[in-house]
C-alpha cells in the first residue's frame, strides 16, 4: 500500500533500494545484514529516507535471503517508505502514483542515491523511476549498481535454447541497457560494485571520475582471522584426508550450480579427495540435488539449503580450504571478499571482479569461463599439492587485509557528499528529458 497521505520527513539522504522491509502490528522489521550497512551510513548522515518494497506477510515464509530484525529503534533517524511490488501489469498500474511518491521523497531529501538493476532493470526497478523523477526535478543524484543487469540478460539470451525466448531476452537486454545508459549519463556519481560492473557502466558516464568502483561486502573488522588462526588452518590443510570446498549463495542460474557440480565430479574423477558444501537456497536447488544424485556424488557434496546464521556461514568459510565458484554472469558477489577475509582462496571462472580482488597477492586461481572440466582439474591439482594450497591460503589472507566494511561505507558516504550536490545547491530548472 502506497503512503500517499503519509508525511515524508526531511532527511539528509534518500536511498531507493531493491530491498524489502516489513510492518507487523505497528513495528518495523529490516534485514539484519542490510541493517548493519544502514547503521554505518548513519555515521555519515544524521537522517535517512529509505524507499523500499513493503513485503507481503503472505510471502514471509517463502524461501528468502532475509533475516528479519526489529528496527523500531532506528525510526527516530530513519523513515521507511513503502513501495509496491508485483507483475509487469502491476508495475504499469502503479507507475504514476509511485513516481509521485518518489518525487515527494526527492523533494524532502538533501542528497539522493538510487540503486539500479536490482529488480532486473525494467519493471519494479523503482530506483530507475526515482532517477527519472530526479532528472525532471533538476536534482543532482548518485546511482549504484550491484551488477551489470543488462549483461545478465545478454548471457541468459545466449543460453536460451528456444528462438522466441532468445529474442525476448535480447529485447529485454536492449531496453535495460538503453534506459540505464540514459540515466547513468545524467548522474553525478555512478557507484559500481566490483570491476565487472565498472567496466559495464563507465562508458555511459559523462566523465571518467563519475564511475567509482566499490567492493561492497558486509563483514566487520571483528571477523578477520588472526595470524595464529591462519597458521593453524595451514597446518590442518597439510594433513587432512580430504580438502573442504565451500560455496555460499543463491542456487540460481547466474551462479552456475550445475557447472559447480560438474567441476566437483571432474576433480573426483581425477582422484581428488573432496568434501564440498553449497550453502544457499534458490530456484535450482532441486535440480542441483537431482544432478548430485545422478552423478553419484551424495557422499561428496552437501546441500543443506539456506543458513540464516551469519556466524555459521563465516565459520564455514574459515574452515574451508577453497571457495569454489562457477559464476556465469557479470556480477560481483560479496562472498568472494568474505572468503578472502576468512583466509580461504577463491578458485573459479575468470572475470574482472574476482581477478581484481586477488590482484595484489594472487590469493586464488582463475580458470576459463564456462569450462567446468578446467575448473575441476585445477581443484584436483590443488587437492594433490597441499604446499601450493597452503601458499594460496596465506596469499588469500593477505588479499583480504585491504577490505574493511567500516572504511568501505565511510568512503561511499564521503564520495556521495563530494560528488552529489545537496538540495540547496541543485538547479532550480528541470533538466531536459
Amino acid at each position: 500500500m502506497l503512503e500517499a497521505e503519509t508525511e515524508i520527513r526531511k532527511a539528509d539522504l534518500l536511498l531507493v533500494l531493491p530491498l524489502r522491509f516489513r510492518r507487523v502490528d505497528g513495528h518495523v522489521y529490516f534485514d539484519r545484514q542490510s541493517r548493519a550497512s544502514l547503521e554505518r551510513h548513519l555515521k555519515s548522515f544524521d537522517t535517512i529516507l529509505m524507499a523500499l518494497v513493503l513485503m507481503d506477510e503472505a510471502d514471509v515464509d517463502k524461501p528468502t535471503i532475509f533475516v528479519w530484525d526489529l528496527a523500531d529503534d532506528l525510526l527516530d533517524r530513519v523513515q521507511f517508505v513503502a513501495l509496491p511490488s508485483g507483475s509487469v501489469r502491476d508495475f504499469v498500474r502503479d507507475y504514476r502514483k509511485t513516481a509521485k511518491l518518489l518525487r515527494r521523497c526527492i523533494d524532502s531529501a538533501d542528497r539522493l542515491l538510487f540503486a539500479i538493476g536490482g529488480a532486473g532493470g525494467l519493471h519494479q526497478d523503482w530506483g530507475q523511476v526515482a532517477a527519472e523523477e530526479a532528472i525532471k526535478a533538476g536534482r543532482s543524484f548518485a546511482l549504484h549498481a550491484d551488477w551489470n543487469s543488462f549483461g545478465v540478460h545478454e548471457t541468459e539470451a545466449r543460453r536460451a535454447p528456444a528462438f522466441l525466448k532468445r529474442m525476448k531476452l535480447w529485447g529485454k537486454a536492449w531496453l535495460t541497457k538503453s534506459w540505464q545508459a540514459r540515466l547513468v549519463s545524467r548522474c553525478d556519481l555512478m557507484i559500481c560494485n566490483g570491476a565487472d560492473t565498472r567496466v559495464a557502466y563507465a562508458p555511459f558516464c559523462r566523465s571518467p571520475e563519475i564511475a567509482y568502483k566499490l567492493n561492497d561486502f558486509q563483514i566487520g573488522p571483528d571477523k578477520f582471522v588472526t595470524p595464529e588462526q591462519i597458521e593453524a588452518k595451514c597446518q590442518k590443510t597439510l594433513v587432512k584426508p580430504a580438502i573442504e570446498i565451500i560455496y555460499a549463495g543463491r542456487v540460481a542460474p547466474m551462479k552456475g550450480p550445475i557447472h559447480w557440480v560438474h567441476a566437483i565430479q571432474e576433480a573426483v574423477r581425477r582422484g581428488a579427495s573432496i568434501k564440498a558444501t553449497w550453502l544457499g537456497d534458490g530456484p535450482m536447488l532441486d535440480e542441483m540435488r537431482q544432478e548430485v544424485e545422478k552423478l553419484g556424488l551424495n557422499e561428496v557434496i552437501r546441500l543443506p539449503g539456506f543458513v540464516s546464521d551469519r556466524d555459521e556461514v563465516i565459520d564455514a568459510l574459515r574452515a574451508a580450504d577453497i571457495f569454489m565458484f562457477a559464476h556465469l554472469d557479470p556480477e560481483s558477489p560479496r562472498v568472494l571478499i568474505e572468503s578472502l577475509i576468512s583466509a580461504t582462496p577463491i578458485v573459479g571462472y575468470l572475470r574482472n571482479h574476482p581477478q581484481d580482488l586477488i590482484s595484489e597477492h594472487q590469493g586464488g586461481v582463475m580458470t576459463p569461463l564456462g569450462d567446468p572440466k578446467a575448473l575441476g582439474t585445477t581443484i584436483a591439482e590443488l587437492a594433490q599439492d597441499r604446499p601450493r594450497l597452503v601458499d594460496l591460503i596465506r596469499r588469500a589472507a593477505l588479499d583480504g587485509l585491504r577490505f574493511d566494511s567500516d572504511r568501505m561505507d565511510l568512503a561511499r558516504c564521503s564520495k556521495i557528499k563530494e560528488m552529489v550536490r545537496p538540495l540547496s545547491a541543485s538547479a532550480t530548472q528541470p533538466q531536459p528529458a
